[in-house]
């Protein structure tokens, strides 16, 4: 079975989304720019699906992530406070049999090395993070290092780079959502 449909045939990830990703078309122009410790201050990939990596032409890699979007709003829901932030409009939630997630997209610049730690294959169906933390590296100033950790730690991703990245938040249907306070 292809890697990109569900156990009933259906595509997982909304169809505009792999076209974007193998034909470098994501609006990076539109990314809010964000040095990721302030990033990590603001927002959790708590129970989120980790979905891979792509290079990007020179020395960038993108970060794919389904995003666990219930934590981003849930404190505001049990105080009834309004959402932080609307993922879906009313007509997009109703028209929401459509495949994907809130896709949570990170582009690294440049990028100076990735490291792995455990084996993906390890994990069952989908690799849920956890955890994900940056942090400067005291050797190199100017070098940052982001962290994912999966579920059980059996699975950890590190990727040394530049700051500032670009961060696209979308929705199933394409639209970006700005997040505020980045």
């Amino acid at each position: 079975m292809a890697d990109h449909l569900d156990p009933q045939g259906r595509e997982i990830h909304a169809p505009w989304l792999r076209r974007a990703l193998l034909e470098d078309l994501l609006p990076w122009d539109q990314a809010q720019v964000v040095d990721l410790p302030h990033f990590w201050r603001e927002y959790t990939v708590h129970d989120s699906i980790w979905n891979g990596l792509w290079l990007v032409p020179g020395r960038d890699l993108v970060a794919l992530i389904s995003w666990d979007f219930g934590w981003v709003n849930n404190d505001r829901i049990r105080a009834g406070e309004p959402d932080r932030v609307a993922f879906m409009t009313d007509k997009e939630l109703a028209a929401r049999d459509s495949p994907g997630a809130i896709y949570l997209l990170m582009h690294f610049m440049p990028v100076f090395a990735v490291f792995q730690d455990g084996d993906v294959s390890d994990q069952h169906d989908q690799t849920y993070i956890v955890y994900a933390s940056s942090h400067w590296d005291r050797g190199a100033p100017d070098v940052m290092e982001t962290v994912f950790v999966s579920a059980g730690d059996t699975y950890r991703l590190r990727i040394r780079h530049g700051s500032p990245s670009r961060v696209l938040c979308m929705n199933p249907f394409g639209r970006i959502i700005p997040l505020p306070d980045l």
